[in-house]
């Protein structure tokens, strides 16, 4: 008989291995294609999100010579030889680069200035920069670009100190100028080692204001204020100016890196680059950090997220070569009488294998080939190589032919499905918990190998947990089986004492460890889902602990109750948030540093934000004047004032004494990565003051359809705390931002590695699930042809077909049940046995992951365990009507 007829004659059998093959097929192109593509989306937004100066290579030299030389030997009149000393490396540190960082660069920048100079003639400092381009970067709007040279120089007493004959030119932007009160034709004086006349002799305006070209300390485009008044600005001048000027000037040469361009494929190999770049400039430029501290970040969640992949594609790999192995063997059981003729007639068992081979061959090459195209035509950037779709193949080729070589020489009963209880078995099983333990303890023992990719231990790990959880629960399972059946026994009635001593024997042991092991994976990636999910919404709170938070400059005090009055408002809470803010231990001479603070209304807070259980009642106290403020510390700074009897805080208004009267290792609205922060009422922080507290913010609860709304009525209190100030050109601090809880976890979700991760929790849990159901039918199948013997000797006896299917519950639901719960078990656990290891924290941004079971997580369970039931009378009684059970008892025909 032709390989095509034999495989026409077991078709059923052949279109199982196909609808596998093809399913393994297509998962092993498409997954590593998915992966890198949303990896890849995934960084691009994770660095896109970054600051600017986060996202470029930023190579600094400081410390130049000054004028020990004298004057005659600096270059001031020659602006070529100033080129050379600056603009025109930007090609030459360009080509020097690793070539994975120079492909990416698409745009670079050269600065030399002084970030901070005294100035009199205005109310501000100034930051000095030579930008090279700046003429073709914005339009001028008066005046005239400075000069390439810098004024002669005069004769002083002190020669490492210039004197220019006239003043030096500058250039400010509109915005600059304007809340400055400067214009073209306004003279200053910086004092940059020495006293230095500088005349505005230009304004402009920037063609964009996010290009790289003003992303620098002392941005020209922006006016720092502090307390509302005018603290740092940028001017343009010419490099001849600043080299005039000397000491104390830094050079930059900056590069940015395409955003579009980076390949998460890449990453290593992009931060060894730079790390190659480091050290290729060392002595000479120092490699500030910029993108390098952005792909560094992103690395570490991509490691954490990658060992989260390799658990999930583990255990569903395991469970699909599993269902492989069941399916090889149930067709191999079914042709048992086939192979035995063969043999009687002089095969050989290498007859035998390459009769398989042919068969297997023509099925499973074309099915894995229309695979692989499958997954290549799905969306995905290209990843690896076919190697593992032709490995996929080969293996499934040999696999069926393996059970061939085990099949018996003559035929039997007994099913290639169910072990017998054997020493062979026993060893393995022994050999199996051991391995296991080992595993287990050296994983926690040594952690991640952080040298690979993925660690294959801790992919390993949970697959050999799950099955050794199997063996253990299907060895203990038969006996409380037997004792009810014992009980059953004494009972009227056959079908439950029958059901009961069947399900008390040996239990077909391959497709229920597949079970445990397929939803163990699946219940992993759920309860890790739902905990990362509740670790991100902690995050978001963390940012904005009400529905709304509004922050700019400082606020006039009746701005709550105009954003009170808007429509969808419930509740709005004033804050008040400070940074480096003076703590003292015990008066003066016990300063502990500089602090955040933050100052709520505690009540309103309470309302708005839910916290109330957050804040101890200390808080909400009265306070009485003349006592210390109460106030919640961060757990290092309650140390260092432990035993502290007059600690004080120094805030704006007044100093303050304070009491300590909780530790805290977070809250809201406060960066967790400093450490270091109070919280004070506002009532008891503003006793005892002459000045008013001002807001700089506000939590609102509520909804509201026109967040622009919002802004303005911010806008609008900022600039009525600044006229009641009467503050001389005060412009607006900063724009109103209205920002939603919602719109954070929203970012947050869709930033870094989440999108990944969310995926292959979702892939790894509808997959499991899905495996688990297709072994619980294999687990029916496997124990089909007795029973059906069963059912015929019993149907001739008068069962009915309720009892029949009753008989087949008793049977097979307490072996699924237990199956899945067994998984169940394992996969809940496994989040918390392997959490140390996997570090978490990494893909939540710190936030720590609650791995407790849900109530969702165990509703799922139940529901699983349903659909297996079903699933296993859907099975029974589509094989009941094909086969027959009459012509089953009379033929011994197998299903």
């Amino acid at each position: 008989m032709r390989a095509t007829r034999r495989i026409r004659a077991h078709a059923g059998s052949f279109l199982l291995l196909a609808v596998l093959t093809l399913t393994a097929a297509v998962a092993v192109t498409v997954v590593p294609r998915l992966t890198r593509a949303m990896t890849t989306d995934g960084l691009r937004q994770y660095v896109a999100d970054q600051p600017a100066g986060a996202r470029q290579l930023v190579l600094q030299q400081a410390g130049f010579r000054g004028f020990n030389a004298g004057p005659t030997d600096l270059p001031f009149d020659d602006p070529e030889a100033m080129r050379r000393r600056g603009p025109s490396r930007l090609p030459e540190l360009r080509a020097a680069m690793p070539a994975q960082l120079e492909r990416l660069v698409d745009g670079n920048w050269y600065h030399h200035g002084l970030p901070d100079a005294s100035v009199t003639g205005a109310d501000a400092r100034f930051s000095l920069v030579a930008i090279d381009g700046v003429a073709q970067a914005a339009d001028l709007v008066d005046g005239a670009w400075p000069a390439a040279t810098a004024p002669p120089l005069g004769v002083t007493e002190d020669p490492s100190a210039p004197h220019f004959s006239r003043p030096a030119e500058i250039a400010l932007s509109a915005a600059v100028a304007e809340a400055l009160g400067l214009r073209v034709g306004s003279e200053l004086l910086v004092s940059a080692n020495g006293d230095v006349p500088v005349i505005v002799v230009g304004i402009f305006t920037p063609h964009d204001a996010d290009d790289g070209i003003w992303q620098i300390w002392g941005n020209p485009l922006e006016l720092t204020r502090i307390d509302d008044r005018p603290s740092l600005a940028g001017a343009v001048t010419s490099e001849a100016v600043i080299e005039s000027l000397g000491r104390g000037s830094v050079r930059e040469w900056r590069y940015r890196l395409a955003v579009e361009r980076l390949d998460a494929a890449e990453l290593d190999a992009l931060i060894n680059g730079i790390e190659q770049l480091r050290r290729q400039t060392a002595g000479e430029l120092d490699l500030t950090q910029g993108v390098d501290l952005s792909l560094r970040q992103f690395a570490e969640s991509h490691r954490a997220a990658g060992n989260l992949l390799a658990i999930i594609a583990a255990g569903v790999v395991a469970a699909l070569a599993g269902l492989v192995g069941l399916a090889a063997a149930f067709a191999a059981r079914r042709r048992q009488a086939e192979y035995a003729l063969l043999r009687a007639r002089g095969a050989s068992r290498w007859n035998l294998l390459r009769r398989s081979l042919a068969e297997t061959a023509l099925v499973v090459a074309p099915t894995a080939l229309l695979g692989a195209g499958i997954g290549l035509l799905l969306p995905g950037l290209p990843a690896g190589n076919p190697a593992p779709v032709a490995v996929l193949a080969v293996v499934l080729m040999l696999l069926p032919a393996l059970f061939v070589l085990l099949a018996p020489a003559t035929a039997g009963r007994g099913g290639l499905s169910r072990l017998a209880g054997s020493t062979a078995r026993l060893a393995a099983e022994t050999a199996l918990l051991l391995v296991t333990g080992m595993a287990t303890y050296l994983l926690l023992a040594r952690g991640l190998d952080t040298g690979a990719g993925v660690d294959p231990l801790l992919a390993a790990v949970p697959v050999l947990l799950a099955a050794a959880a199997a063996l253990l629960v299907l060895r203990l399972y038969p006996l409380p089986m037997r004792l009810a059946g014992a009980v059953a026994a004494r009972r009227r009635g056959a079908v439950a004492f029958l059901g009961l001593a069947r399900a008390g024997r040996a239990p077909v042991t391959a497709p229920l460890v597949v079970v445990v092991v397929a939803v163990a994976t699946s219940i992993f990636c759920a309860a890790l889902a739902t905990g990362i999910t509740e670790g991100r919404a902690h995050a978001a709170r963390q940012q904005v602990p009400a529905d709304i938070l509004i922050t700019g400059g400082r606020y006039a005090p009746d701005t709550a109750d105009r954003l009170a009055d808007l429509p969808g408002i419930t509740g709005v809470a004033p804050l008040i948030s400070l940074t480096d803010q003076r703590v003292y231990a015990d008066g003066v001479h016990a300063e502990l540093g500089t602090i955040d603070v933050l100052i709520l209304d505690v009540d309103a807070y309470a309302r708005v934000s839910g916290g109330v259980d957050d804040l101890p009642g200390v808080l909400r106290e009265p306070h009485h004047e003349g006592r210390p403020v109460p106030a919640l510390a961060s757990a290092s700074l309650a140390a260092d004032l432990a035993g502290a009897t007059a600690a004080e805080v120094a805030l704006p208004v007044a100093r303050q004494p304070i009491e300590v009267v909780g530790a805290l290792a977070e809250f809201p609205l406060l960066d967790q990565a400093e450490g270091r922060f109070l919280v004070l009422p506002w009532a008891a922080a503003a006793s005892g003051t002459r000045v008013p507290m001002v807001p700089t913010g506000f939590l609102l609860s509520g909804a509201v359809a026109d967040p622009a709304a919002l802004a303005r009525a911010g806008d609008e209190g900022q600039q009525r705390f600044l006229d009641s100030q009467q503050i001389p050109d005060g412009g607006l601090t900063s724009p109103t931002q209205v920002t939603t809880r919602a719109q954070v976890d929203t970012r947050l979700a869709a930033t870094g590695v989440n999108a990944l991760v969310q995926f292959a929790f979702v892939a790894g849990a509808v997959g499991g699930a899905l495996l688990a159901l297709i072994a619980v039918a294999f687990a029916v199948l496997a124990g089909h042809r007795q029973r059906g013997e069963l059912l015929s000797r019993l149907r001739t006896m008068g069962l009915s077909r309720g009892q029949a299917r009753g008989l087949l519950t008793i049977e097979i639901a307490p072996l699924v049940v237990t199956a899945v719960l067994a998984g169940a078990v394992v996969g809940a656990l496994l989040p918390r046995l392997l959490g140390p290891v996997l570090a978490l924290r990494a893909v939540t941004g710190g936030v720590p992951v609650p791995v407790d079971p849900r109530p969702a997580l165990l509703a799922g369970v139940a529901a699983l365990a349903v659909a297996g039931l079903l699933l296993a009378w859907l099975v029974e009684s589509v094989n009941n009507r094909r086969t027959r059970l009459g012509q089953a008892l009379r033929l011994g025909e197998e299903s």
